[in-house]
């Protein structure tokens, strides 16, 4: 293959993948948290909702810090949006969901579609601490089909 070729298939192909990364999702957190006393709140959110047709699913998952890849992140929870239902909430990390003071929102139904988890202040723990990231599944403006992710990390003060 000529290398002129080369070179316009790999602008072409990087071209497409800052389009689709300028389609994020934006998860927003406090930096860090006390353990006992700080709320964690950590939202999922498209960085453009306007851009979007649908979006059908958005899970949360969770990075411990002393766990380096990101194969190793444990699910949280996800929502899926189910026609003439809403959104469907579905719990994967049964510790966090029986934790008294946790609960999780979110709408994906809606123009600005979301999925939230807050943990109260007093509820909070170490292990509340570490990586965030968010993958949200949909129908993007032109009908192209999209899986994007974003993260964000939360410390101990």
């Amino acid at each position: 293959m000529d290398i002129n070729i080369k070179v316009i298939t790999v602008l072409a192909i990087l071209g497409f993948i800052c389009n689709v990364q300028g389609q994020q999702v934006k998860v927003t957190a406090p930096e860090d948290i006390t353990p006992g006393e700080t709320p964690l709140s950590v939202k999922c959110a498209p960085a453009d909702p306007s851009k979007w047709k649908s979006v059908q699913t958005m899970k949360l998952y969770k990075r411990p810090d002393n766990m380096v890849s990101n194969s190793m992140q444990k699910p949280i929870v996800s929502f899926s949006f189910n026609e003439g239902k809403g959104s469907d909430v579905t719990w994967e990390d049964e510790e966090l969901q029986e934790r008294f003071g946790v609960d999780v929102n979110g709408d994906l139904a809606s123009d600005n579609p979301f999925l939230e988890l807050t943990i109260k202040g007093p509820n909070t723990q170490v292990r509340d601490a570490g990586s965030y990231w968010c993958g949200l599944m949909g129908i993007y403006g032109d009908g192209q089909f999209l899986y994007i992710t974003g993260d964000t990390h939360v410390d101990i003060a």
